[in-house]
């Protein structure tokens, strides 16, 4: 057999084990075709190589339990990382896709509205990862692949055409400049699109095709997904709304009125309010829906889409929020798209940039791309999932500004 004929099978292993979460010799011959002393061979050189690691004993049956193979959480490793306008949170995460540390680093003071200088942005997402790997053992130079997601507009995987956002970054060659800081291939991309990839991937839209993705939070922006693959246009900006007067809003103008200021503490407290069914609140949040659904009705009669995604913070105002939207939208009956809530809230953008992470990785190496082929959709940042991680690899979740350093955060502190 030679070196390639080795590796696509050794490939094929691995799908079948991916596949299966954790699997016997027995278990894997069928799915693989393989006699039991070829697998034999293949499952030893796998775990050489690190790829495959024990999983415990089968249970059940007779005799000495036959021993369960996975796929190593530690077997290669990438980071995701969401740049926002006062932190950057990190996650790193193994091939399929399990979070082992999740950092959450402040750059900017609270009342620092300068957004410093690019310098700032990209040292605090060098050390972030940095710091990040450090928590699992590496260095940043083993990464296989890091994806940084931004508040706008990105070309060719590398430079901030513009954001409005962090108006620092604009015109940085941002992926480029984090990467020699690493010393490994990092991808740049918008960080509403790898929300949708991150719904698409292990939330609400798995089973959808076509998904018009709208974020309102204390900014509005959309992404579009086209035949289940997230739609960046020819220069990196489609679904940005904000050079578009007819379409584009101010969701914290919307909801608080003329004057508020874009971090106004209200914007949070009245969105749960309304959840809660008061009254004022209610109203606030009908008033925000008729600017979403504006939005809504234009793109979905432009897409057609098997789904609508509403994502952000004003999600927190819930099933009031989407009676709303639906009462303003009029698509005629036979084609309405269905308009749901996100369900990794916070977490979406980080999931998106972990798929995203891991398939720039598989880029040349057949072993990952066999494993993403066969790895199920989950969302590798839910509690259950990362504690699950966290018990088996002893992985850690850290953030530099909670109140009790010696308390270890939870997901959810972590990802707020």
């Amino acid at each position: 057999m030679s070196g390639a004929e080795r590796d696509a099978t050794a490939a094929r292993v691995l799908t079948a084990v991916a596949a299966a979460g954790a699997a016997t010799l027995a278990q894997l011959r069928e799915p693989t075709g393989l006699s039991r002393q070829t697998l034999t061979g293949v499952l030893a050189r796998l775990r050489e190589r690190g790829w495959l690691t024990d999983a415990g004993p089968a249970d059940g049956g007779a005799g000495r339990p036959a021993r369960r193979w996975r796929i190593a959480p530690r077997a290669l490793l990438v980071a995701a990382v969401d740049v926002g306008p006062r932190a950057v949170r990190v996650v790193i995460a193994g091939p399929c896709g399990e979070a082992l540390t999740v950092r959450r680093t402040p750059v900017l003071d609270d009342d620092d509205h300068s957004h410093g200088d690019g310098d700032i942005w990209t040292a605090a997402v060098v050390s972030a990862v940095r710091a990040a790997c450090a928590d699992v053992g590496i260095e940043g130079e083993q990464l296989a692949a890091t994806c940084v997601a931004v508040p706008g507009i990105v070309v060719d995987g590398d430079r901030v055409r513009r954001s409005d956002i962090i108006p620092a970054i604009t015109g940085l060659a941002l992926a480029s400049q984090i990467a020699a800081g690493l010393g490994s291939p990092v991808v740049a991309a918008n960080d509403v699109n790898l929300a949708a990839l991150g719904e698409h991937r292990a939330g609400v839209s798995r089973t959808a095709a076509d998904v018009v993705h709208v974020h309102v939070g204390r900014r509005s922006s959309t992404a579009l997904m086209i035949d289940g693959h997230v739609h960046d246009g020819r220069h990196g900006a489609a679904g940005e709304i904000g050079s578009n007067p007819s379409l584009y809003f101010d969701p914290v103008v919307e909801l608080l009125g003329a004057g508020a200021a874009p971090h106004d503490p209200r914007f949070v407290s009245t969105l749960r309010a309304a959840a809660e069914g008061d009254p004022t609140a209610v109203g606030q949040v009908r008033h925000l829906a008729r600017a979403v659904a504006r939005l809504v009705r234009v793109l979905g009669s432009f897409v057609d889409p098997d789904l609508v995604v509403v994502s952000g913070p004003a999600a927190l105002a819930g099933e009031v929020l989407l009676d709303a939207i639906r009462a303003e939208v009029d698509f005629p009956a036979d084609i309405a798209p269905d308009i749901v809530l996100g369900e990794l809230a916070a977490r979406a953008t980080l999931v998106g940039a972990i798929a995203h992470a891991l398939r720039q990785a598989a880029v040349g190496d057949a072993w990952l791309a066999a494993v993403l082929e066969a790895r199920s959709p989950q969302d590798p940042l839910a509690p259950e999932v990362a504690d699950a991680a966290r018990s088996a690899d002893a992985a850690v979740v850290r953030s530099a500004h909670l109140p009790d350093p010696d308390r270890e955060p939870t997901i959810s502190e972590v990802l707020a």
